[in-house]
């Protein structure tokens, strides 16, 4: 079996990546066409580099129509929230949503989101979509409402939300335009008469989506709330997932520092929703040093297995860190193999002739220690690293193909 090594590297970050307050509006960004199209496709006018949540809300001419698939250049999984709901007899809504969303600062890309609609269209289709950062990455949607009419002052509905600090997004569409903003909300689009617009709801507790329009004017108006991000009390260095072969994942994590930590439970997944625990592992408690543990999972999926880590306070909170997932296909993957891990003075690296040519070691802040790493080729096969001359630390081993993680002792 061939052999390859999957890492997360989040320097100084908590387990979650964000303070549990930090909700922020990250861009939003409108599309309207008015012509007979079966799609709709816009992108983010920035890159994505801190967002957690996309909210995309869709508008469209006629009963017969729906929202079949919306999908975007990043691969984030986009889930209905609301609708189709039918406004002014012949339009129709809906609300989707995408967590935990991937977000790749370099190269700096921007998500392109494409929504395919059935049935044949006869005037229009538009998109509301906006990125927040600072949401709960394992299951942030609380409650959701939607409200149709033509009163001149409504809402989305009232619900309520279970936890302080929610994002509340609503969002109205008008048939004649004319919609603007009521109540305390702030409005991140007007375009074409209609709104987008957010808060947060400092305390748990009733919330609905306030507009204002025109006598006479047909409005549909929806809200979803999401819940606020709540990191856990721990900075992890790095989380790395080894194939060892088709039958063992070997799991290693560093924590920089922990605070009332129990225990973690490694967990596993074929689809990234039901998930089964691999590992208990203890936890150091308090700490203040580098601590590294370890896990084994013996029945890893073939194909994507999907991993995350659960921990666990003294006082029996838990948080999820993000989702990783790793390829199980023996026709696939690279052999690559380093040992020991943690290294010592010494580390031992096999793999294939290419691979190997160039291996380059880079410290974690991009620095390249080849001056300080003698290379010794054993075999066309085999490199041994003295690493002697290194201080302790996290280090990067690029080969031709990948870069792997190891932590010198």
């Amino acid at each position: 079996m061939k052999n390859f090594y999957l890492s997360l590297c989040l320097f100084g970050a908590a387990l979650g990546s964000q303070p549990a307050t930090g909700q922020a509006h990250v861009q939003t960004n409108t599309k309207y066409v008015g012509s007979a199209s079966t799609a709709i496709s816009l992108a983010f006018t920035s890159a994505s580099t801190a967002g957690h949540l996309i909210v995309v809300h869709f508008s469209y001419d006629n009963t017969s129509r729906s929202v079949s698939t919306v999908v975007d250049n990043k691969g984030n999984t986009y889930t209905k929230i609301n609708g189709p709901t039918t406004w002014n007899t012949t339009f129709r809504s809906e609300l989707w949503y995408a967590f935990n969303i991937k977000v790749v600062p370099s190269p700096a890309v921007a998500i392109n989101i494409t929504a395919t609609l059935t049935g044949s269209s006869t005037s229009y289709i538009q998109i509301y979509m906006s990125e927040y950062s600072g949401i709960d990455i394992v299951s942030p949607l609380d409650k959701r409402a939607i409200n149709t009419g033509t009163a001149t002052v409504f809402n989305s509905g009232a619900a309520i939300t279970t936890a302080p600090n929610e994002l509340i997004y609503g969002v109205s569409i008008g048939s004649n335009g004319n919609l603007a903003v009521a109540g305390t909300f702030t409005a991140r689009s007007t375009v074409n008469g209609n709104v987008v617009e957010d808060k947060i709801g400092a305390a748990a507790g009733p919330y609905s989506a306030t507009f204002t329009s025109v006598a006479g004017n047909h409005w549909v108006a929806e809200m979803a709330t999401f819940k606020p991000l709540v990191p856990l009390p721990i900075k992890l260095i790095s989380f790395d997932a080894l194939v060892i072969n088709e039958n063992t994942v070997k799991l290693d994590w560093i924590t920089a520092m922990e605070s009332n930590n129990d225990y973690f439970e490694v967990q596993h997944s074929h689809d990234g929703l039901e998930w089964a625990v691999v590992s208990k592992v203890k936890g150091a408690g308090n700490s203040t040093i580098a601590t590294q543990y370890t896990a084994t999972d013996n029945n890893p999926y073939t194909g994507p297995t999907y991993y995350r880590l659960m921990q666990s306070d003294l006082d029996g909170r838990t948080t999820y860190s993000e989702i990783k997932v790793v390829n199980i296909n023996p026709s696939t993957t690279t052999k690559i193999k380093m040992y020991p891990v943690p290294a010592n003075d010494h580390m031992t690296v096999e793999g294939n002739t290419a691979d190997l040519r160039d291996i380059a070691v880079v410290n974690s802040v991009g620095q390249w220690m080849n001056d300080r790493v003698r290379i010794t080729r054993e075999s066309d096969s085999r490199d041994v690293l003295d690493l002697s001359l290194l201080p302790k630390g996290i280090y990067f081993l690029k080969t031709r193909s990948k870069s792997y993680t190891f932590y010198k002792q």
